[in-house]
């Protein structure tokens, strides 16, 4: 193990945690965000029609940003290796200007074809919601640009082991949002669509500063033969195809839920955002560090680090979001009246998110995992594999969400995403172990089940001390709720650590062993694969 080695375990480990401080602030306010929404709103046909509008700019076409970005970061990483600065701006400047002829061709055929579309996402709505949706979606439509520029100087700064201003983009979006609520309510659901569209302009301001400083040199160069852009679009299409996947996922579920009972849409996205924080916070941060570092590895060729760092990686996802699926799912009910049960979101709205939330986490776990080892994938440079998983798994959650929609309504479509996802990784790794032949499923499948042990009687405690809790905090107020879930959250974490000592789970001693080698060498951090 070697000083250089330790250097750049401890810049991840600081990265990774500055990484998952900001998105917890950031995914805080989003919650705030939320709540203003559901209060101002609830879960009615307003909401409906919002969250579908947004859907065709910021979940159909915004894939193209989001592939995009996914993309550029591997091929970028060749150019700063390899290739002088000079060529590397070039390339960044020629890569930039054809993604904003592309996004405003986008752009303004969805404004003239909005009515189409919403006829294709929310087949279930008529008259009134959908010349609310037709509105609100062409209002948005600008959001396809944005996204893209933002997308884009997120892979640039990643790139350059940049991580911090990337992780604090959601701080300015959300703000944003509930500052037009706070302050501007009067316009209501079309301010909203508008406050939506200077949210992600607001994250521009954030991150462009920074990218210049990096040493970027903007230049109008447009040129359709640049190897380095013929590169990226020979990746972009099979990644553009997996990221569509699950939007497309997404999608059809909205659809679906367009035609049963008003606040059907609504519910299943507030369910799944809840669901999202584990990703957002924990889970992002990890793939986000290791991304860059995987495909510096794969460039230089390292596959035996390549191999641990991913193992480790899948690992310490296990770890992390077995505990808090379980929790979830036993605090569904609490964790939604606390965070939305107030104003226009009344309890009925509170059961349906509930029960959306339940089926959504069961998919937790596998969807951390797809995500890390389909990034994997993207850094060897090796698109088709994620792609033909993606559209596997978009066929198994069209084809369940059609059976279990009838006998299960919105939950049905929840967990049909799940067993889609839940197929999907366990595809995706037995596929990664068979082209590098080095992931160990072994000490995989043994956390899982240490974890899952420990999970499971941190879940019966949880679930016990919540119903005393229920007895004694009998309050109704947001203190009184987060006092009981919070009190909840406390004792699961500390029945899961002990629990996870007494069945000698390796990742504690891994983690361990880095904070003992960090102090004793003044915080320079250990080796991640070191155990």
């Amino acid at each position: 193990m070697t000083d250089k080695n330790m250097s750049s375990a401890g810049r991840a480990a600081r990265a990774a945690a500055m990484i998952m401080i900001f998105t917890l602030i950031s995914k805080l306010l989003g919650f705030g965000r939320e709540m203003a929404i559901a209060a101002r709103f609830g879960a009615t046909m307003q909401t409906d029609a919002y969250k579908m509008g947004q859907t065709i700019p910021m979940v159909l076409l915004s894939s193209v940003a989001a592939a995009l970005g996914t993309t550029f970061i591997p091929v970028l990483t060749e150019y700063i290796h390899k290739k002088s600065p000079q060529e590397t701006n070039r390339y960044v400047s020629n890569i930039f200007n054809v993604v904003i002829l592309i996004c405003l061709a986008l752009t303004g055929v969805g404004i003239v074809f909005a009515p189409t579309l919403v006829r294709i996402v929310a087949p279930g709505f008529s008259g009134e919601v959908f010349d609310l949706t037709v509105t609100l979606s062409r209002i948005m439509f600008p959001l396809v640009i944005f996204n893209a520029l933002a997308a884009l100087a997120t892979g640039y700064l990643q790139a350059h082991q940049q991580f911090a201003v990337p992780a604090m983009v959601g701080i300015p979006f959300n703000i944003v949002i509930i500052g037009q609520l706070m302050f501007f309510s009067g316009w209501g659901i079309y301010g909203l669509a508008v406050a939506t569209v200077l949210a992600v302009v607001a994250q521009l301001f954030i991150q462009w500063p920074t990218v210049f400083k990096s040493g970027y040199k903007y230049s109008l160069v447009l040129d359709f033969k640049d190897p380095g852009l013929q590169k990226v679009l020979a990746l972009v299409l099979p990644v553009l195809l997996g990221t569509m996947a699950g939007q497309i996922n997404t999608l059809v579920d909205r659809m679906l839920a367009s035609g049963l009972a008003e606040g059907s849409v609504s519910a299943l996205d507030f369910g799944n955002r809840v669901n999202g924080i584990v990703l957002g916070i924990f889970v992002s941060a990890i793939t986000t560090v290791l991304y860059p570092t995987l495909s510096s590895l794969s460039a230089r060729r390292n596959v035996e680090r390549f191999k641990r760092t991913l193992n480790i990686g899948i690992r310490v996802i296990i770890m992390l979001t077995l505990p808090m699926m379980t929790g979830l799912i036993i605090l569904r009910y609490p964790i939604i009246q606390m965070l939305f049960e107030r104003g226009a979101f009344d309890a009925k709205a509170t059961n349906m998110t509930a029960t959306a939330l339940l089926f959504y986490s069961i998919g937790l776990v596998a969807l951390s995992i797809r995500d890390l080892t389909s990034r994997a994938f993207y850094a060897m440079q090796d698109t088709r594999t994620p792609t033909i998983n993606g559209m596997i798994s978009v066929a198994i959650n069209v084809g369940l969400n059609l059976i279990l929609v009838r006998f299960m309504g919105l939950g049905g479509l929840a967990l049909a995403t799940s067993i889609a996802a839940i197929v999907t990784s366990v595809r995706l790794i037995m596929q990664m172990r068979k082209k590098i032949g080095g992931v160990d499923g072994r000490s995989i499948a043994v956390s899982f089940v240490k974890l899952g042990m420990a999970s499971a009687v941190m879940g019966l405690s949880v679930y016990y001390i919540d119903n005393m809790l229920a007895g004694i905090i009998t309050g109704s107020s947001f203190t009184a709720q987060a006092m009981r879930i919070g009190t909840d959250i406390i004792s699961g974490a500390l029945i899961y650590a002990i629990m996870a000592v007494l069945l000698k789970v390796e990742e504690l001693r891994m983690g361990w062993n880095m904070i003992k080698q960090r102090i004793k060498r003044g915080g320079a951090g250990s080796d991640i694969g070191t155990t």
